[in-house]
């Protein structure tokens, strides 16, 4: 509210101050600049070595899903074919009177292949272990 006057004074308005804070341009002194231009280099170091890391991290990543798509793929085989590929031990049975080769599983006996004998198979061994040596 406006304050009362005396008689006979004229009326003068009040000044009023505040302080604020205005983002403004200044310029930079040589030790700014170059404190600037430290903080600068050290950032860029920071940068590559993070890019680098990065870089790693893809390539490892890449790797271990490539890994994953491979079991993936063997394991779909599987249960697309309801069998894979195996060692299993088996015993060759020559008889030459039959004139006949018979193959078959050890695990379970089942005959896997059964030919006939080939020339060479027929022919035998001239020599055995010591005298071949």
């Amino acid at each position: 509210m406006a304050k009362k006057l005396a008689q006979g004074q004229d009326a003068v308005p009040e000044v009023k101050k505040h302080t604020f804070t205005k983002s403004l341009k200044v310029q930079l002194t040589n030790d700014e600049i170059l404190s600037a231009a430290e903080s600068l280099a050290k950032t860029l170091d920071e940068l590559g070595s993070l890019e680098d890391d990065k870089k790693s991290l893809v390539e490892s990543f890449k790797a271990k899903i490539t890994e994953a798509e491979a079991r993936t793929t063997q394991y779909k085989a599987k249960v697309r074919d309801k069998y894979e590929w195996r060692p299993v031990d088996c015993e060759e049975t020559m008889d030459p009177a039959a004139g006949t080769v018979v193959v078959k599983r050890l695990d379970t006996d089942e005959v896997i292949e059964e030919r006939s004998m080939t020339y060479e198979e027929r022919q035998g061994q001239l020599f055995t272990g010591e005298e071949a040596a």
